[in-house]
């Protein structure tokens, strides 16, 4: 039904690879098989989608790998070997800080200064756990309160984007037409790519549940 509905077709099985996968050939190799225009890594491990796209690449496959996990683009295809094309993610890349939000900036500029050299950053992932501290933080504010129940009732109400901020803009809480109950953070997201070896952050989107 997702795939449908916008005009695509899943071709082959759905491949589980264990995060401790030493060969990634045989996996790859039979989604090779089914011959796809593109291969979609659903759900990832930050080095499941470099491995998979340098596995692919090495069999032959020229199509676009696409990741649906918040990763960083340029920590992925320094995992499958540099130099690589057509990767398309949903996280942010560290190397093109320009694009980023202010806030993003600050956010990161503060952990620059708790000591650790930009030189070791591999990965995004501090920023995504600030950024829920940060909302966490947001919604005990707003609940003037730290009892769980107050917090979880006034989150609910937070439902008009701007309500809550993130790193990566305003921000709203949804999901009452779909589970029944206002519980999604509904945030913008970055669409990333990995061209000729280079990692943009190429275009913002919203993410909206109702």
């Amino acid at each position: 039904m997702f795939f449908s509905a916008r005009g695509l077709e899943r071709v082959g099985a759905l491949e589980q690879i264990a995060p401790d996968t030493s060969d990634y050939n045989p996996p790859i190799t039979r989604m090779l098989s089914a011959n796809p225009d593109a291969l979609f890594v659903i759900v990832s491990t930050p080095t499941t989608w470099g491995f998979v796209t340098k596995a692919a690449r090495e069999l032959g496959f020229k199509g676009p790998v696409f990741c649906a996990t918040h990763l960083d683009v340029d920590f992925a295809n320094t995992i499958a070997g540099g130099g690589n094309t057509d990767m398309f993610g949903v996280g942010i890349t560290l190397k093109d800080m320009d694009s980023l939000s202010q806030d993003m900036k600050d956010a990161h500029a503060a952990y620059l200064a708790k000591g650790y050299p930009a030189k070791d950053e591999i990965s995004d992932v501090y920023l995504v756990g600030y950024n829920g501290l940060w909302v966490l933080l947001q919604a005990i504010e707003k609940a003037k309160s730290v009892d769980p129940r107050t917090v979880m009732e006034t989150y609910e109400k937070l439902t008009n984007r701007g309500d809550l901020k993130t790193l990566w803009g305003d921000a709203y809480v949804g999901g009452k037409e779909t589970y029944g109950v206002n519980r999604v953070l509904c945030e913008p997201y970055w669409i990333e790519t990995c061209m000729n070896g280079v990692s943009k952050n190429v275009k913002l989107i919203s993410i909206d549940v109702k």
